[in-house]
């Protein structure tokens, strides 16, 4: 029986144990927002987080250099014009992804009316080297890929608009690609679905990989819901985990590990916001523990420090 986020949120408030719940603090210009981080990476010997920097509503990826709990900002020659960072690394190079908008017009893009989003990918051996290498289907976020050990790729997709066909507003599709030169537009829209992950009216993406130590691929995501409260729709996101065996395709159900009451108060980007969990990244420790990043209401970003979420599936 597939849960609800109703569920899930009860049991999850019945033991959940979230620590050491932080606002990052990053370095801003006037008039400008930093939110929704990347995981956490490591390149050329310095650790460094991406951030979404926002400015009279124009996204660009911004990188920062972690030192202790200061985040100092990086200088590159790449400019990305794009929301959502996230970060794969495969062997030396570096992966970066996030959502870019699509204008039919220079006045559709003066007055910030976009027709369309698409996910683009780069990739370089570092921040000044990166060039694009694929385009994810028109519509479709948080696309999520990661080596597993026999060089095959693990590729979790989003399609959305599935509320006639199967109640839910959006799924997680899931395939494996021979390698990274199988990843186009074509592969990740061809990616079976799965169609027991969320309840009707509700809906989730993934938002990190993780190869774990059975061979299962934890997914770090999110999971949704909404309503309306008179004029405005108000969104509830909550961060939550789920496993996946690549070989049979069997799937453990979500379970919530975070929820935006968790963290430090934080102004909202607008009405209808103030719920939003946006699954970032985790850190995973030697000690059982992990520390998740995430975006909050869409103006904000944050980290805790949490059980390991991924380690019920390794014991």
């Amino acid at each position: 029986m597939v849960k609800g986020v109703g569920d899930l949120l009860e049991s999850y408030r019945k033991n959940k144990s979230v620590r050491e719940a932080r606002l990052l603090r990053f370095p801003t210009e006037p008039g400008e927002a930093i939110y929704n981080p990347s995981a956490p990476f490591m390149l050329g010997g310095q650790r460094m987080i991406a951030g979404r920097a926002e400015k009279d509503f124009r996204s660009q990826i911004k990188f920062f250099a972690i030192e202790g709990e200061k985040l100092l900002p990086l200088k590159t020659k790449t400019e990305l014009h794009l929301e959502d960072p996230f970060i794969t690394q495969i062997g030396n190079e570096l992966y970066v992804g996030g959502v870019r908008l699509e204008y039919d017009s220079p006045e559709d893009e003066a007055n910030f009316r976009y027709s369309a989003f698409i996910t683009d990918f780069y990739r370089g051996e570092d921040l000044d080297s990166l060039r694009r290498f694929a385009v994810g289907p028109r519509n479709m976020k948080d696309i999520r890929f990661i080596s597993m050990p026999d060089g095959k790729l693990a590729v979790c997709t989003r399609p959305h608009g599935l509320e006639k066909r199967y109640g839910f507003t959006a799924t997680i599709g899931f395939t494996v690609l021979d390698d990274i030169g199988e990843f186009n537009a074509e592969t990740i829209a061809g990616a079976p679905i799965f169609t027991d992950l969320f309840a009707e009216k509700e809906w989730g993406g993934a938002n990190q990989l993780f190869v774990l130590k059975n061979g299962m691929i934890g997914v770090l995501g999110h999971i949704a819901s909404g309503e309306y409260d008179g004029d405005v729709y108000v969104r509830h996101y909550y961060s939550m985990t789920f496993a996946i065996d690549p070989v049979s395709r069997s799937h453990t159900q979500p379970k919530i590990i975070c929820e935006r009451a968790d963290f430090p108060p934080a102004p909202a980007r607008n009405e209808g916001l103030e719920d939003i969990v946006f699954t970032a990244g985790l850190e995973r420790y030697q000690n059982g523990t992990a520390k998740l990043y995430t975006g909050l209401s869409d103006f904000a970003a944050g980290c805790a420090l949490i059980p390991d979420p991924f380690a019920e599936f390794e014991e």
